[in-house]
């Protein structure tokens, strides 16, 4: 398994200065839950990408590693 979206997530955690507990607490999971994803370990449903997506202000697309610069999401 490739940890590609895990090293997006942590970079985008970091820069928006958040734990992984905060985050974890924002999708209703657990930080050990949460360091699985960054860690590579598990890979989470669509509907926590589309939370994590909307969090971070950024798309899909950037999450899965489509694009390789950040492009925030309109809302």
């Amino acid at each position: 398994m490739s940890n590609q979206l895990g090293n997006i997530l942590k970079e985008l955690r970091l820069n928006s200065n958040m734990t992984q507990r905060e985050i974890a607490d924002m999708l209703h999971i657990t930080p050990s839950a949460y360091s699985y994803y960054e860690s590579g370990k598990k890979e989470p449903k669509i509907d926590t990408l589309i939370l994590l997506a909307e969090i971070h202000k950024t798309s899909l697309d950037y999450l899965v590693g489509r694009y390789g610069h950040r492009k925030e999401q309109i809302i």
